[in-house]
C-alpha cells in the first residue's frame, strides 16, 4: 500500500528536498482535530507499514495544542465537552468531538507507535493528571471507556 492510496494528494516538500517526511503534515495534531476518522486511517497505515511515527507523536512544539503529544491531544477531544465554551473562545477540540470507541482505537494505534503516555503539556500535567482534572477548558463527559483505558495503562507501567 502507498501513500497515495490513504492520502490522495500526499503533501509535497516546498523544496523537493528529499529528507522531506509527508507523515510529519498527514499524522498531525490539526488532521486528528479536524478528521478524526482519517488520522485513525493514517495511523493504522503507519502500523501495517512498519512506519516510525514516534518523533511526529510525540513531538511537545505545537503552540496550539499547549505544547501536548499526541496522547495529549486525543484526550482533549474524546467525548463531549462538559461546559458550552463562549462563541469567541479559540482553543485546541473547542469544535471536536470523538466518541470512546474511535478514541480507544486511535488510543491503541498510538500505543502501538510508541507515543509517550508521560509526556506533559505546558502545564506540566501528563495525560492521567489532565483527565483527573476537574478545572480544565478541555473537561470532557461521555468518555468513561476512554478514561478506564487511559487508567489502565499508567496501572501496567507501574512496578
Amino acid at each position: 500500500m502507498s501513500i497515495q492510496s490513504v492520502f490522495p494528494n500526499p503533501p509535497q516538500s516546498p523544496t523537493m528536498d528529499d529528507t522531506y517526511n509527508p507523515w510529519v503534515d498527514l499524522i498531525s495534531t490539526k488532521v486528528l482535530e479536524h478528521d478524526p476518522e482519517r488520522y485513525h486511517q493514517l495511523l493504522q497505515h503507519c502500523i501495517d507499514n512498519q512506519i516510525d511515527v514516534t518523533d511526529i507523536i510525540n513531538d511537545r512544539t505545537e503552540y496550539h495544542t499547549w505544547y501536548s503529544n499526541h496522547i495529549m491531544c486525543l484526550s482533549y477531544i474524546v467525548g463531549d465537552l462538559e461546559n458550552t465554551p463562549d462563541d469567541d473562545s479559540r482553543f485546541y477540540g473547542k469544535n471536536t468531538v470523538v466518541n470512546d470507541e474511535l478514541g480507544i482505537n486511535i488510543l491503541n494505534c498510538l500505543l502501538e507507535l510508541g507515543v509517550e503516555s508521560d509526556g506533559k503539556n505546558y502545564y506540566g500535567e501528563d495525560v492521567f493528571q489532565s483527565l483527573a482534572s476537574d478545572h480544565t477548558l478541555t473537561k470532557r463527559i461521555h468518555n468513561d471507556t476512554f478514561k478506564k483505558m487511559i487508567n489502565n495503562i499508567r496501572r501496567s507501567a507501574s512496578p
